[in-house]
Order: C-alpha cells, then structure tokens, then sequence
C-alpha cells in the first residue's frame, strides 16, 4: 500500500511538471513592443521568451530530455551538467558583433548557474541563453540559438 502510494505522488509530480513546461512552452513568444517605454529604448526591440529559457533550465535541473526540444533545429544542443539551481541576472536584445541587430531578433537571458563540472566539480558561473524569434524543435517562436559562458 505504502509503494502505491509513492508511486501515485510520483506521478501527480510529473504531471504537474508536465503542465508547467507545458504552459511556459506554448506562450511562445510576445512580439508587442507597444507597452515598451522611451526610456527603455534598447528593450523595445525585445521579443519575450523568457518562459523558454527559464524552462531549458529548470529541465535540465530536472534532468528531463525536453530540454533538447527549445533548439533551434540545425544547431548543435550545448548542456550543463548537474544544474541544482539557477537565478535570473538580466536579459537584452542580442546584437551582432558590428553592433547592429540580427536579421532573425534575438535576445539573451544571463543566468547564474550553479553546476558541475564535466569531472563533478561544484562550480557558479554566468551562462546566456541566446534565443531567436524561430522555431524550436518543439514547434513554438523561441528557440535556443546559443548557450555560452556570459562575461
């Protein structure tokens, strides 16, 4: 009785789960720049896939396969390992090297990440997550273009 009871929690845990990737996966994303403000002039370019790159990480937290599934299709998926926590630090829009902006929009979100390393070193690093207004493998606007040490 005890084993059925774990096992029916278990999976009420994973549903729920499954209904929050869910629904952070199908907002997909937000192109209405009308609420931007002037003195916010860098961010009205934005687009919102916050919800995807919080979502990316919470799955590998979780240490769930979907989390192939926010990439683009074409690019190489990069992963962390043994992600226990991670907090939002900024975002922005994403501009090429030029300091014009890409021909697809990106932004990036800059995570603090604790991890491990690929020896199983403790380790706290800055990573942003690059996303762009296409497609990702799971069909939504928000992919993952870019995953890489911030500065």
């Amino acid at each position: 009785m005890k084993g059925l009871v774990v096992a029916l929690v278990v999976l009420i845990c994973m549903a729920i789960f499954i209904i929050v990737v869910g629904g952070l996966v199908s907002r997909g994303v937000s192109t209405d720049t009308s609420t931007a403000t002037s003195g916010d002039a860098q961010k009205s370019n934005n687009f919102d896939c916050s919800g995807n790159s919080y979502a990316y990480l919470l799955a590998l937290k979780e240490g769930k396969n979907i989390a192939q599934a926010f990439w683009k299709p074409g690019v190489t998926p990069k992963t962390l390992f043994d992600v226990r926590d991670f907090n939002r630090v900024k975002e922005g829009p994403m501009l090429m090297r030029n300091g014009q902006p890409y021909k697809v929009p990106r932004t990036y979100y800059e995570f603090e990440v604790e991890s491990s390393t690929h020896g199983g070193i403790p380790i706290r690093k800055r990573w942003a997550v690059i996303m762009e207004q296409s497609q990702n493998f799971g069909g939504k606007g928000c992919a993952i273009v870019d995953f890489q040490e911030a500065e």
